[in-house]
């Protein structure tokens, strides 16, 4: 069996990364402590879906997200097939998803601003 060989780590092993107050991912700064929190309440499925909705719906535009689930499903799977995901089993999960977004009045979602921030926000820079 050959030997695999894995790229070094982005950070050495030896710096703590623990007290770190924001994680970037893909465009965004993720409040650690908040995540934190939320993750007590919620499941791990529920942050993978919720994450995998404002990478796939809301980063890109920026804009609200209507929570129509057929089409969320539909989109999920397509673009990321590992999900296999279904409308029961998001509905199954939808009390937890929603608690990483924003209800906004007329029901679309926003991801929490105590949560997700912008790279490129003042507090960041």
């Amino acid at each position: 069996m050959a030997e695999t060989k894995l790229p070094k780590p982005p950070v050495p092993a030896n710096v703590d990364l623990r007290d770190l107050k924001y994680m970037p991912l893909f465009g965004m700064f993720i409040d650690v402590e908040a995540m934190g929190d939320i993750n007590q309440e919620t499941s791990p499925e529920s942050m993978v879906i919720a994450i995998d909705i404002i990478l796939e719906f809301w980063l890109p535009a920026q804009e609200p997200v209507l929570p129509d689930v057929e089409r969320i499903v539909e989109r999920l799977n397509r673009s990321l097939p590992r999900h296999n995901l279904s409308v029961a089993v998001f509905e199954e999960h939808r009390p937890d998803i929603e608690k990483f977004f924003t209800v906004l009045e007329d029901g679309r979602w926003v991801p929490n601003p105590g949560i997700f921030s912008l790279v490129g926000d003042d507090e960041h820079s």
